[in-house]
């Protein structure tokens, strides 16, 4: 059994499952997680909000749907931070 970490980068698996997970997140678990999220945020009116490990930016757009003033994301997948960028145009989005 290949081990992430160990055997195989991180970086190379999500990059075999960028596209598979940018379908998968519209689903009833992810949209719980994200209202689980959402309840714990403060108010983000004009905040910076720092998002690792963004995906295709569904977090991140939550924020600035929020009011916050800034929104960073960082991931290692490059496919998932171009699809970041066209989701969420307000948001700044770079490779990590």
């Amino acid at each position: 059994m290949k081990k992430i970490g160990k055997d195989e980068s991180s970086e190379k698996v999500w990059q075999a499952r960028a596209r598979s997970y940018g379908e998968g997140i519209r689903g009833g678990y992810h949209r719980h997680r994200l209202e689980v999220i959402e309840a714990l945020c403060p108010e983000l009116h004009g905040r910076t909000i720092l998002d690792f490990g963004c995906g295709e930016g569904v977090l991140a757009a939550r924020c600035i749907e929020k009011g916050a003033g800034r929104v960073i994301g960082l991931d290692i997948n490059q496919t998932l931070l171009d699809l970041a960028r066209q989701n969420v145009p307000g948001g700044e989005f770079r490779l990590s």
